[in-house]
């Protein structure tokens, strides 16, 4: 199971809450000394705020100088991704940015403000390598990987705090470099259904040779009746599984004089309901359209055909539609069937 952003987030809110040596951890890091002289806050920054979308804000305030420093920590989950308008963003939030400009803001303004940013990368992001050549920007915008903070709590005298957080990232990979590498757990379930999978498409191979020998037999029939076949849409091509790219649906779509291109009469068999079924495939939205659609059930054999599907669906692969018992039509049959379909919906009145 892949980590969860926010659940990651609550760990390590939980860490640096019970940890000043974590928090002097981020403070060194930015290039500030830590000392006992601090008093330590971590903040959940949306809800201070929520124009912004910094995780943490980490306060520190000297009891002696009075001096305050406040770090903004943005961690991204180990799959995560980084833009450059998200690191604008970040620092826009804290007033360390000018908007619209890549200038800091007034020394005044901005004295003890700095942005780190958490991810998985090996090296500095591209993003933050560019920010921060932007004049100054080098001395307030910092990156530090999750490998170097798990090593980091690992060689802790005591490991116990962390030891929620250190468990969130391992089940990423992302283990301290002295731990022997083990294969996540979830592959335990994904080995078997990779097997499985393999077996299936064995199978679906089989079927669906015989399924396009079939559908030969139907176009032969459509092209008498004046058809051409054409490309299948998304909507209905979408693969279950893109790695040997077998589909929910698979059929033929044939259209005459459309009115609107990407319209027309499907006949295919559904592999999720192993049904076969004939439906109106119309790339308009417009309610009419619709409306015209369902009352085709009826006005097209609507007594004789008990196999009809009432319901109209957008969201399935078979539109509803009619069911087809392939044993009781030929493809002659189900050639003047569709024709009768689709020339009821093209003259609806």
């Amino acid at each position: 199971m892949a980590v969860q952003e926010r659940k990651l987030q609550s760990r390590l809110f939980a860490s640096l809450n019970r940890s000043d040596k974590l928090m002097d951890f981020f403070l060194e890091l930015v290039g500030e000394k830590a000392n006992e002289e601090f008093l330590y806050d971590v903040a959940d920054y949306d809800q201070l705020n929520k124009k912004d979308e910094i995780d943490f804000m980490l306060k520190y305030k000297n009891k002696s100088t009075k001096k305050s420093i406040s770090i903004g920590l943005e961690i991204k989950k180990p799959n995560g991704t980084l833009g450059q308008e998200q690191v604008e963003k970040y620092l826009d939030g804290m007033k360390i940015k000018k908007k619209n400009a890549w200038r800091l803001k007034k020394k005044s303004s901005r004295a003890g403000k700095y942005l780190v940013i958490l991810t998985s990368d090996l090296s500095s992001p591209k993003p933050v390598r560019d920010a921060q050549k932007y004049t100054g920007f080098d001395r307030v915008l910092f990156w530090v990987s999750w490998y170097k903070i798990i090593d980091w709590m690992n060689n802790q005298a005591s490991n116990r705090t962390f030891k929620q957080l250190i468990a969130e990232l391992e089940k990423e990979g992302i283990r301290p470099s002295n731990s022997s590498i083990k294969v996540p757990t979830p592959y335990k379930t994904m080995k078997k259904r990779i097997v499985e999978i393999h077996k299936i498409y064995e199978n679906y191979k089989d079927t669906r040779s015989a399924i396009d020998n079939q559908l030969k037999n139907l176009e032969f029939q459509m092209k008498n009746l004046g058809y051409s076949s054409m490309k299948i849409p998304k909507r209905l091509s979408t693969w279950f599984d893109a790695m040997n790219n077998i589909p929910l649906w698979h059929g033929k779509l044939f259209t005459k004089q459309s009115k609107s291109s990407g319209s027309g009469i499907a006949f295919g068999y559904c592999h999720t309901r192993e049904q076969w079924f004939v439906h109106v495939e119309s790339n308009s939205t417009s309610k009419e359209a619709q409306k015209i659609i369902r009352a085709l059930a009826r006005k097209v054999e609507s007594t004789n055909n008990r196999k009809w599907v009432g319901s109209y669906k957008r969201n399935n692969n078979t539109d509803g539609g009619w069911k087809i018992d392939t044993t009781a039509r030929t493809p002659a049959k189900l050639a003047k069937f569709m024709d009768k379909v689709w020339t009821e919906f093209q003259n609806p009145n």
